[in-house]
């Protein structure tokens, strides 16, 4: 029978038993009042934070960049280890890529700047030495003629 209210996929868990399960998508549930059980993974993917962090290393600030980068890549190595749950392997390369080149960017502004120094200094080493009296000299004094 169609209407049969025990036929519906969507009922809440506490209205059957835990073993009548309709839908291997509904979340599994432990024996302590409905917390999730937990991952086989020892650590959960820090795939959001390694994104932002590449992200802000790219618009804001370069030193957050680094660290998108070294974390990126040790989760990675975690993740390969199976240490770490590698659901947020996307978000973690993608943040390690963008801490890399917020990385690059770092490194070619400070060798401009240091160019830039390098040409003011050599400007400055060029240029004729001052005159010892530069003033403005006033104009003489006229009376005025009657």
């Amino acid at each position: 029978m169609a209407n049969d209210p025990d036929d519906r996929p969507w009922r809440r868990n506490d209205d059957r038993e835990s073993s009548d399960r309709i839908d291997d998508r509904e979340p599994r549930y432990d024996d302590r009042g409905g917390f999730p059980e937990r991952s086989h993974y020892e650590e959960p993917h820090r795939g959001g934070l390694i994104l932002a962090l590449g992200i802000m290393g790219i618009a804001v600030c370069g030193v957050c960049g680094i660290f998108a980068w070294f974390m990126g890549a040790g989760d990675i190595r975690k993740m390969d280890a199976g240490q770490m749950n590698p659901e947020g392997r996307g978000l973690t390369q993608a943040g390690k890529i963008m801490g890399l080149i917020s990385m690059i960017f770092m490194i070619l502004t400070v060798i401009v700047m240091i160019g830039m120094f390098g040409l003011m200094f050599v400007a400055g080493a060029a240029a004729p030495p001052p005159k010892v009296n530069n003033q403005i000299q006033p104009a003489p004094f006229q009376a005025p003629n009657r």
